[in-house]
């Protein structure tokens, strides 16, 4: 073991050692801190919350955490054909879990009285918290093997993605009341560490294997144990990274898909909200779980992938328009401030984007920084849709199928300045997407809405069901044919043959 590897192993042994000691400080009851946070969660609890926080606190319950580090494992020894990045998980998360027993032994914390839990008593030591340190090792480990190749700024977004995301499972279990605010940050604390610590000594230790097996090695195993080559951005010409870009050509398959899955991003979630009586607050909980889930696995793909890009989207439109709706609804901001906000919050990102990487064009989304700018300005996109699409329609009270005419108008206008006024096609791309919502939403008010209320009566189940069939086939041609994958090489600033080309941005925008 090298002498940094065996630095690594100290640092992480006298951080254990801390934790446990501040354990055992804090071992004759909660602090002011852990009172005064459990006490505030609480107030938020209600019916259809306490649902849904149950069901995914038991997703990532230390039962269930090795199962999804088994199959990660299996994914990785499949796509890899050698053991190092499935070692590093596997060990990431048992090693997590046996450190976390270890202090919980030492320390023997008690629970949270049952008077503040839900919805059954749990007796078991407290610190740290077994969900959180094995949820942090999983997902850690997981972003750190995944982005190894990838940029020192992608290797930072991927893992504090990792860590978000542990805090919102910490979050689950103070909701609970089955832990102190203390136990979920020590085992942040521990499931980070441990993976970091493995996947920072996995080629030393699968070296060592490898060498004490030494002739005994059959060619076989000795590939399987052999180092995973890397490929850094360094090594990829301009074609080759051109082939690498990871948002699809816009054609007119790419906006007959975003419209319909606004649709059923509108139309999903009004059934979520009236069918399971979840609410507003449980379902954006629950829709932004599965969005993250869903971008995990878009950021970990090496380039576009339809299967996993498209849900994406779909599942973004629900958690943007959630966002204004709770907002709205839950909150009692009023559509003029949420527009204006939005609108700001949208400018501000355009800048900081163009500001990193001097172009706002979709088709040069080679890496994962320009990509996360890309989800957060559709993010944002979706949310200012909403709000600016429910101001207009408040203000002008008009019905659903003039409403659809008036967004189809103005888009179809936005694509004709663009074809004979040469309009910026950043502009052109972007305004268009922003009015894809209240398009979109119209498409499906107009389908799902009773007909005394100006609708169709299809209602939302069946016009989700509908709309998500045609998303499937299309998103199934596309993962087939492949005809919405950017080719290697290809005329960046030549002007498109036809207004659906145009559109279809296969000039760059």
């Amino acid at each position: 073991m090298r002498s940094n590897q065996k630095t690594w192993v100290l640092v992480y042994s006298v951080l254990m050692a801390v934790v446990a000691g501040i354990g055992l400080f804090m071992k004759g009851g909660p602090t002011g801190v852990d009172r005064a946070v459990l006490n505030a969660v609480e107030t938020t609890r209600d019916a259809g919350m306490t649902h849904v926080v149950s069901l995914l606190s038991d997703v990532f319950s230390p039962g269930l955490v090795p199962v999804w580090a088994l199959c990660a494992a299996a994914y990785l020894l499949y796509r890899d054909r050698r053991v190092h990045r499935a070692f590093a998980v596997l060990a990431s998360v048992a090693g997590a879990a046996v450190v976390a027993e270890v202090i919980k032994m030492i320390v023997a914390r008690p629970r949270p009285p049952a008077v503040d839990q839900i919805p059954a008593y749990e007796a078991t030591m407290s610190f740290p918290s077994g969900h959180v340190t094995g949820t942090a090792a999983l997902l850690v480990a997981l972003a750190l093997v995944g982005s190894a190749a990838a940029s020192r700024t992608a290797r930072i977004v991927a893992v504090s993605g990792a860590v978000v995301a542990t805090c919102f499972v910490a979050w689950t279990r103070l909701y609970l009341g089955v832990h102190w605010l203390s136990d979920a940050v020590a085992g942040l604390v521990v499931g980070t560490a441990s993976a970091v610590l493995v996947v920072a000594i996995t080629p030393a230790v699968v070296a060592f294997v490898a060498h004490l097996l030494g002739d005994h090695l059959s060619p076989r195993l000795a590939t399987w144990l052999a180092p995973t080559p890397a490929v850094g951005r360094h090594a990829l010409s301009a074609a080759a990274e051109r082939a690498l870009v990871r948002v699809p050509l816009v054609t007119v398959y790419f906006w007959t898909i975003k419209i319909m899955a606004t649709t059923v991003g509108e139309t999903y979630a009004d059934d979520l909200n009236s069918s399971l009586g979840w609410g507003l607050t449980a379902t954006t909980v629950f829709m932004a779980v599965l969005l993250i889930a869903v971008l995990v696995v878009q950021f970990s793909r090496p380039g576009y992938t339809a299967w996993v890009y498209w849900p994406a989207v779909a599942l973004i439109s629900v958690v943007g328009t959630l966002i204004t709706d709770n907002l709205t609804d839950n909150m009692g901001i009023p559509l003029q401030t949420t527009t204006a906000v939005f609108s700001v919050a949208l400018v501000v990102v355009f800048g900081a984007w163009y500001l990193s990487e001097r172009t706002l064009s979709i088709h040069t989304i080679t890496t994962r920084r320009r990509e996360a700018f890309y989800w957060l300005t559709i993010l944002v996109t979706f949310a200012l849709g909403t709000a600016a699409g429910d101001l207009l329609a408040e203000k002008l009270n008009l019905g659903y199928l003039v409403s659809l005419l008036v967004f189809a108008g103005v888009i179809a206008a936005i694509a004709l300045a663009y074809w004979r006024l040469h309009l910026n096609a950043v502009f052109a791309f972007w305004a268009a997407y922003v009015l894809t919502r209240p398009l979109g939403a119209s498409i499906g008010d107009l389908l799902s809405q009773p007909r005394d209320n100006g609708g169709l009566g299809f209602g939302t189940s069946l016009t989700s069901a509908m709309f998500l069939g045609v998303i499937f086939v299309l998103v199934a041609y596309l993962s087939v044919t492949k005809r919405d994958v950017i080719e290697p090489i290809e005329a960046e600033d030549r002007r498109p043959r036809s207004v659906l080309e145009s559109f279809g941005g296969r000039t760059r925008v």
